[in-house]
This record gives C-alpha cells, sequence and structure tokens, in this order.
C-alpha cells in the first residue's frame, strides 16, 4: 500500500465534495434563470401584478356586460313605445300632450 493514496472513504468524500458542489451551481444557475423571469426575480409580486391584471379584466368585462343591458332594455322600451305609437296612430287614438 503506498502511503501517498488518500484512504478510500476520503477519496468518496471529495467525489461526494465534487458532486454536492456541482448540484450547488446547477441549482444556483437554475433558481438564476427562474427569477430572472420576473421584475426584480420577485415571483410574489408578479403573481399579484397578474392578479391585478385579471380584476380589472372582470371589472371591465361586468360595466360592458351592463352597458349592453342597459342598451337592450332600452332598445326594447322604444321598440314598445313605437309600436304603441303605430297602433294608436292606425285606430285614431289620440295620445295626451
Amino acid at each position: 500500500m503506498d502511503p501517498t493514496d488518500p484512504p478510500a472513504n476520503a477519496r468518496e468524500r471529495r467525489k461526494t465534495d465534487t458532486l454536492q458542489k456541482h448540484m450547488d451551481e446547477r441549482f444556483d444557475a437554475l433558481e438564476k434563470l427562474i427569477k430572472s423571469g420576473f421584475p426584480d426575480g420577485d415571483p410574489e409580486e408578479h403573481r399579484k401584478v397578474h392578479e391585478g391584471y385579471i380584476r380589472e379584466a372582470k371589472e371591465k368585462e361586468e360595466v360592458k356586460l351592463a352597458v349592453k343591458k342597459s342598451l337592450y332594455s332600452s332598445g326594447v322600451w322604444l321598440a314598445i313605445l313605437t309600436i304603441l305609437a303605430a297602433l294608436a296612430s292606425y285606430f285614431g287614438i289620440e295620445v295626451r300632450k
């Protein structure tokens, strides 16, 4: 046995340390890559911004629906009043002014 050879467990420990260092470097690189996709590297703030966009979109959709309902209702009333006026004119009914 050569005295300059490290014991087997020391070699194994170096392999483990090298693997650990490699995995740490890869994990750090992956973490950096993921964080680079978010403003200031903050995924929580990114989520909050998107929740705000979703809330705004829902509010806009509700306003559009309310406007449509109002227009449809006005259109129906206009049609009813037009028909009543036409019928009144046809039958010679005078509408009070």
